[in-house]
């Protein structure tokens, strides 16, 4: 970047009023108006909106909305399974670990890996594939580790919650290669 970018980077954000009346109204063009027309090429106004949108110029409000819940949302699953964790090592009770493992690993690192991914191929996040895959994935990862807890302490009356958990997390990951074989290039 060189400092001429920087400079006209730090007009746009500190002082917008001192545009041309007409590219005042517009924030778009504001966005989009070099000193120099032939020293700022295209790839530094695209670069330019990203630096105005992360500083508060633009809202980037819901672009990137599935990767970001994904992501916290494995957060999340890990911090409650590392509370789970240590709550057993205090107990000094393990009979929950395969839930426990389950839950950490369909539910926080999978979750994450999954966002990671929506995060650095946008093409994948907006498809209407994706959005099933996640919310497949949120109740499986709920319902398999709840379920191998419930058939551990209750006994297998309840077998078919942990089934199902399996199969529908088995049917996101499944969705989640679809949309790899899709979006990635090779």
């Amino acid at each position: 970047m060189v400092a001429h970018e920087i400079g006209y980077r730090a007009r746009v954000f500190f002082h917008p009023n001192a545009l041309p009346g007409d590219l005042q109204r517009s924030k778009l063009a504001r966005l989009s108006w070099p000193d120099d027309p032939h020293q700022v090429t295209m790839a530094a106004r695209q670069d330019q909106s990203r630096f105005v949108s992360l500083i508060g110029g633009q809202s980037m409000r819901g672009q990137h909305m599935l990767d970001s819940l994904m992501m916290r949302a494995g957060a999340m699953f890990l911090i409650v399974g590392m509370v789970w964790g240590i709550e057993m090592g205090i107990r000094q009770e393990f009979s929950l670990a395969p839930a426990h493992a389950h839950w950490n690993l369909i539910g926080g690192v999978l979750l994450f890996v999954f966002g990671l991914y929506y995060r650095m191929v946008p093409a994948a996040r907006e498809s209407a594939l994706a959005k099933w895959q996640a919310s497949l994935h949120f109740v499986g990862a709920i319902l398999f580790p709840v379920g191998v807890a419930i058939v551990i302490k209750k006994g297998t009356g309840l077998i078919v919650l942990p089934i199902i958990g399996s199969l529908v997390v088995v049917l996101a990951v499944t969705l989640f290669a679809v949309i790899v074989f899709r979006t990635s290039r090779a």
